[in-house]
């Protein structure tokens, strides 16, 4: 079994920041330490230009990117792609783990989908914070309808879901 970490937000971050913000360091120390765990198993994927489109990535460019730009904030070289498809390496049983904020692809729910009933892969996801919902006045009112909008329609498709802290997953439990 292999366990498939999305990191398409941190690639798009890094590429357009100079500096890592909290949840890409959290993001990349989890990548980091589950690849350290068995790096036979762990993957790392992002999405390509549609729903049905995964993009491998190379854990040795993305971890000397993000090493890059976050020590001197220098931009990270582009990682290595495989263009080998995605569903010819992933199996059923295995794991689709989303770590960071992806909910920029607001047909994101059509990939889990994809992934849960036609791969057979299981999907979990981390959650940081409800702060668009809960705390709106705080937020852009683009950014609160697109968070709002992913979250509803990706949050039910997880066989499990992962909070930075128990008042996240009491925050989570309670919007659900």
């Amino acid at each position: 079994m292999k366990l498939w970490i999305e990191v398409g937000d941190l690639l798009h971050y890094l590429a357009h920041h100079n500096r890592p913000s909290g949840i890409q360091r959290v993001a990349f120390e989890i990548c980091q330490a589950l690849y350290r765990l068995d790096p036979d198993a762990v993957r790392f994927v992002h999405r390509g230009a549609g729903p049905r489109e995964m993009v491998k990535v190379d854990w040795s460019r993305l971890d000397a990117g993000f090493r890059l730009i976050a020590s001197v904030g220098a931009a990270p070289p582009a990682p290595t792609q495989e263009a080998a498809a995605f569903e010819q390496a992933a199996a059923p049983g295995d794991g689709f783990l989303v770590l960071g904020s992806p909910w920029m692809h607001q047909d994101y729910a059509q990939t889990v989908r994809w992934m849960r009933d036609d791969l057979r892969l299981r999907f979990a996801l981390l959650m940081y914070d409800l702060i668009p919902v809960r705390h709106p006045e705080w937020c852009n009112p683009a950014v609160i309808a697109a968070f709002t909008q992913w979250h509803q329609s990706v949050l039910p498709l997880a066989d499990q879901v992962f909070a930075i802290s128990r008042a996240t997953a009491d925050d989570v439990v309670a919007w659900a």
